[in-house]
């Protein structure tokens, strides 16, 4: 279960810092002219830009998982032949007993897809306003609205509550909205998923932008 949470975090950090990368074939003056000279479309260049920094990376970091644990499963049985040394157990990913397992339900797993997606399309999209040191200045203003965010919220809820947090905490503690942790979950995953597609949407219009500029 370690093993496949420590991986599960590396995905997560290699997969925005590969949307990062999205846009690097016109991080400068040389590369720009050569990749705008491809007679393909707008839509054409970026979703193959789009394919291969998210399925793509999937794709190769998987690969290159079952690789390097091969490569441990090899190596270990070598040095320490009494012990059965065995595969990851990708069973142990999803299950009730949240000790064991890594997600206690599928809601969690999809609400985990859907967070994932979201930021890898906001680094996707930072990478089309900045081409060169995407994903500092990415994580940079998203940490920046993502703090701005919370204050707002904060100040909200305390003029909802009269003692701010700790009723607005209490409030859902109690289900006061008579919604589930489950439903909420679901609705956030969901949530997600809409910010991603509509993230991806801005980045094909800002390449655009950006392209047609870029040529005149």
């Amino acid at each position: 279960r370690d093993l496949i949470v420590f991986t599960a975090f590396v995905f997560f950090i290699f997969g925005c810092i590969s949307a990062s990368m999205a846009m690097e074939p016109i991080n400068s003056k040389t590369k720009r002219l050569v990749y705008l000279m491809n007679p393909s479309s707008s839509f054409e260049k970026y979703f193959s830009r789009w394919f291969i920094m998210t399925i793509g990376y999937m794709a190769v970091f998987f690969i290159l998982f079952w690789l390097s644990d091969a490569t441990r499963v090899l190596i270990c049985s070598i040095r320490f032949p009494d012990i059965d040394v065995q595969f990851i157990h990708f069973d142990k990913f999803i299950g009730k007993d949240s000790y064991d397992y890594v997600f206690n339900n599928m809601t969690r797993f999809t609400f985990s897809v859907g967070l994932f997606s979201f930021i890898q399309s906001l680094f996707i999209l930072g990478s089309t306003f900045w081409p060169k040191n995407s994903l500092v200045k990415t994580f940079s203003a998203g940490t920046i609205i993502f703090i701005t965010f919370l204050l707002v919220c904060w100040c909200v809820i305390s003029l909802l509550f009269e003692n701010g947090m700790d009723n607005f905490g209490n409030a859902l503690q109690q289900k006061t909205f008579g919604v589930q942790d489950t439903t909420i979950v679901g609705y956030m995953a969901i949530l997600c998923i809409i910010f991603a597609v509509v993230n991806w949407v801005l980045a094909f219009f800002r390449f655009r932008e950006s392209e047609v500029i870029k040529r005149l």
